[in-house]
């Protein structure tokens, strides 16, 4: 509003009619400029010379306003009134209707014009009825909000354009006094404006939202949706959020009353909205309270950065549950030390009193500090054992759950079962916690033990479907731990999708969505996001993750051709998965002495043996690694193409190739394994109608013009000497089956390059699909409509030979009569298309113009008639000089031909 003038909004205005009989109706909240946009409406009408009669709900009576203006009584009906107002052309603006206000002027009126405002709906009976006109044009909050470059109109900085666009969501009445001011600091006036123009439920609504991020649709009232309809509020994905503008400007007027609504309303939110709420609004106390309590560990799992957050805006470490809620935290988000000094203190300054609280401290620890120091989280274990009879028995068996990890590290296998056990023998059976986690756990040992990877692949789908529902803040390390047992089950795009979904949850468990990303880079073979992810695991301080990632960095390197910096990514080795790396990168540079010295030891984890053997067979050849492999899962053979490259199988072992992709066997030229899945193989796609093209494996294959031409005359069925003779005619009969000779080794070659006979026999092609085949067998069977889809010309073209000729020759007599013979037995749009075709392949088939013309007649079409019937006779008489036949004429009736003089063709 530069110079305090408005901005005229063309975009809307160009909307509103400029004649009588129209209605237009702008329903907004306070501040939409519905006023101001009637105001420019009615300046641009009163240059035209229309009178501007103006009525506003705030100022009283609607019938009296009116009837001041005209001059009249100001007790006259509506009748008088619309009498004056229609004897010349009038604008009648109505602006600030309310709810209840009496309405009883009847439309249409001739040489009136009238505009309307409100804030809510109206209940005047002329507006359904002039919108089933279409006389009735309504703009709601939506359209009149301010769009970017209306707001760049206002505001010349284009950054400051786009900050007041965006923060005010296209307020108008922002919009303008941010122009004003340079700031969006709208004052009290303006709350005091909305306040008035909302309900007492919708008022509080608001105020609470001002609170909240957002609310979710599972909490929509009457108050939210009349709120939404309003134009404050949007809905948006995550639920009902308003404007972030008209947030801050509650904050700054009317606090204390958001927060006694924030007070009302708390009981109804979930935890995480209550404490985002009282941290929002203020409310220490509450919020102090809250995070107080037991309620404090949900609000770690659920929202890591919001506890943090809400924890550090408050004095003091707080209560045993605050402080054990924040180092729970600490863990999630990848703050190792800092998280376990705190939870080690807190342990020790509550055993005596809160024990609950103290063996859920030496849990976390336990569990999350065997990758970055065992024997604190051995320790941890030995501490919080001892606790074990003093809490309630849910306490207990969640730390024995926890405290398995540590003893899985350090090789205590008895103990890892034992204290699943006791935790079991502590639960009722039917208590859910015995499926997830101890049950999932349970089924890791197994895995371990056996080598059972279907149960407990199986296992960790219906824990992370658990996981899911109950928005546990384990599900990413569930769907990175599925992901992993997928990549050595083959099953790649699966895993990538448990990878990406472990990623969905930003903060929920720092240490398995970077391992997921990790893992997700890798199967894209995408090198740009290892540096950021190392040097996030550098600043955890968690040397496991850093092996780990540092190891696929390495991998996605060297798989993809650049071993010298693979093997740079792994130095200085870190661990398992880096030595591993730098073994496999100095093997493939040449260097398989060296990659000796590197191989690690042997290591507990079976997923990582299956590694550690596929290494080792590579790098020394031995066949004991092989059949280590092999039975170490219950996959067996079927584990080698996630972990192998088939061509560095022992070829007197064609069996081990079974599960690999057969083009990857193909390539390789492994004729043994080849042999045991010929019926695997694809089949040859030959296309010899419209175009000459011939696909194996998906990839088409160039063949030289003879070989073209051989290829031709086998599909058709020519035996061996004839072909000889229609490629080499001139020729003698010994060097012609000579030429074919060598000519069939040529052929087999490209078409076969792993040496196996598959498509080309001595008695012809085998394991090979023809478009030609199919158009015969169509022929066959009479089949018209497959006839009309496949049937394209020229056949076999750039194949100059007679014997291919004949064979076009035959091929289209055949077509055109089924097409013939099945379209003339049909009056519909089938039997038209089947003409058609047959005119387009023999354009002189009179009889089939004349079914085509009886067809189209019968069908109403006479115009299409004509025009086939004048471009039959055109091309007629433009080839053979002549005119159609007296019969196709008289299916006309009288249709001009041109001169009757030229002779009949015979």
């Amino acid at each position: 509003m530069p110079g305090g003038v408005w901005l005229v909004r063309t975009r809307l205005l160009d909307r509103l009619p400029r004649e009588p009989r129209y209605v237009v109706w702008l329903q907004a909240p306070y501040g939409f400029g519905k006023t101001v946009l009637l105001r420019q409406w009615a300046d641009q009408l009163r240059e035209k010379g229309w009178r501007v009669v103006w009525a506003s709900g705030a100022a009283g009576s609607l019938s009296e306003q009116i009837a001041r203006s005209l001059g009249a009584d100001p007790t006259a009906r509506w009748g008088l009134l619309r009498v004056l107002l229609e004897d010349r052309p009038t604008l009648l603006v109505l602006d600030d209707v309310a709810l209840d206000a009496t309405l009883d002027l009847r439309l249409p009126a001739d040489g009136l014009l009238v505009g309307l405002s409100s804030r809510a709906e109206l209940s005047w009976p002329e507006l359904p009825r002039m919108h089933t006109q279409g006389r009735l044009v309504r703009l709601t909050a939506e359209e009149l909000r301010f769009t970017l470059a209306e707001v760049r109109e206002l505001i010349a900085d284009d950054r400051r354009a786009y900050e007041v666009w965006e923060s005010s969501g296209g307020w108008p009445i922002a919009v303008h006094m941010a122009a004003l001011t340079g700031t969006l600091d709208l004052h009290r006036a303006l709350v005091q404006g909305v306040r008035e123009s909302l309900g007492s439920q919708e008022w509080e609504t608001l105020l609470l939202l001002s609170a909240l991020p957002t609310l979710p649709d599972s909490a929509e009232d009457r108050g939210l949706r009349r709120l939404e309809e309003s134009g404050f509020v949007q809905r948006t994905p995550e639920g009902f959020r308003i404007h972030a503008l008209f947030a801050e400007v509650l904050h700054a007027t009317a606090l204390a009353e958001i927060q006694e609504a924030v007070r009302r309303r708390a009981s109804q939110l979930s935890p995480e909205l209550r404490a985002e709420a009282y941290f929002r609004s203020g409310l220490w106390q509450e919020l102090e309270r809250l995070l107080d309590s037991p309620e404090a560990l949900d609000l770690a799992g659920i929202s890591p950065s919001g506890l943090l957050r809400w924890c550090r805006a408050l004095p003091g470490l707080g209560g045993p549950w605050r402080r054990l809620a924040y180092g729970m935290t600490l863990c999630l988000q990848g703050k190792l030390q800092e998280a376990f000094a705190r939870l080690e203190a807190l342990a020790r300054d509550v055993e005596a009193t809160h024990p609950e609280v103290a063996i859920r401290a030496w849990g976390l620890v336990a569990y999350n500090a065997p990758e970055v120091d065992l024997q604190r989280a051995l320790n941890a274990v030995e501490r919080g054992w001892r606790l074990v009879d003093r809490v309630e028995p849910h306490a207990a068996a969640r730390f024995l759950n926890w405290a398995v990890w540590p003893l899985w590290k350090a090789g205590h296998l008895d103990r890892f079962e034992a204290a699943l056990q006791e935790a079991s023998r502590r639960l009722p059976p039917d208590d859910p916690y015995l499926f997830h986690p101890i049950g999932y756990n349970l089924a890791f040992l197994r895995w371990q033990k056996e080598g059972n990877l279907e149960h407990y692949l199986a296992w960790n789908r219906r824990t992370a479907e658990h996981q899911e529902r109950t928005r546990s803040h384990n599900l990413p390390l569930t769907l990175l731990e599925t992901g992993r047992l997928l990549v050595l089950a083959g099953r790649s795009e699966e895993a990538l999708a448990c990878f990406r979904r472990a990623q969905a949850h930003p903060g929920w468990n720092f240490w398995a969505e970077a391992l997921a990303a990790a893992w997700a880079a890798y199967l894209e073979r995408d090198t740009r996001p290892f540096e950021r992810l190392a040097s996030l695991a550098e600043a955890d301080e968690n040397p496991e993750l850093l092996d780990a990632i540092r190891g696929l960095w390495a991998r996605t390197l060297r798989e993809s051709g650049s071993p010298d910096l693979a093997l740079a990514v792994t130095q200085p080795v870190r661990g398992f998965w880096t030595a591993l790396e730098a073994a496999l990168t100095l093997w493939e540079l040449g260097r398989p002495e060296e990659a000796q010295v590197y191989l690690p030891p042997e290591p507990r984890d079976r997923e990582e043996r299956a590694y550690y053997h596929a290494a080792r067979y590579r790098i020394l050849r031995s066949e004991v690694d092989l059949e280590a492999l092999v039975r170490l899962t219950s996959l067996g053979p079927r584990i080698l193409p996630a972990l192998l490259p088939v061509h560095e199988l022992p070829r007197h072992r064609p069996e081990l190739a079974d599960f690999y992709p057969i083009e990857e066997v193909l390539r390789c030229g492994w004729k043994e394994a080849i042999e045991r899945r010929l019926d695997e193989i694809p089949l040859l796609a030959v296309e010899l109608l419209g175009r000459f093209r011939v696909r194996r494996l998906g990839q088409e294959v160039l063949l030289s013009p003879t070989a073209r031409n051989l290829l031709v005359l086998l599909l058709l069925g020519r035996d061996r000497e004839a072909i000889a003779e229609d490629l080499w005619p001139e020729a003698a009969p010994g060097q012609a089956r000579n030429n074919l000779h060598v000519h069939l080794h040529h052929l087999r070659r490209a078409l076969e390059p792993w040496g196996v006979p598959t498509y080309l026999t001595p008695t012809g092609f085998r394991r090979t699909r023809v478009d030609l085949w199919d158009l015969q067998e169509a022929l066959d069977r009479q089949d018209a409509e497959a006839v009309l889809r496949l049937y394209r010309e020229p056949v076999a073209p750039g194949v100059d030979l007679p014997a291919v000729d004949e064979v076009r020759y035959a091929l289209q007599q055949r077509v055109v009569d089924l097409l013939h013979r099945r379209g003339s037995a049909s009056e519909s749009e089938e039997g038209i298309r089947y003409l058609e075709r047959v005119l387009e392949l023999d354009p002189l088939h009179e009889p089939a113009l004349q079914a085509l013309l009886r067809c189209l007649l019968s069908l109403g079409r006479r115009e299409a008639a004509l025009r086939a019937y004048r471009a039959f006779a055109e091309r007629l008489r433009a080839e053979l000089d002549t005119d159609p036949l007296p019969e196709t004429q008289a299916l006309l009736d009288s249709v001009p031909t041109g001169t009757s003089s030229r002779r009949r063709r015979s």
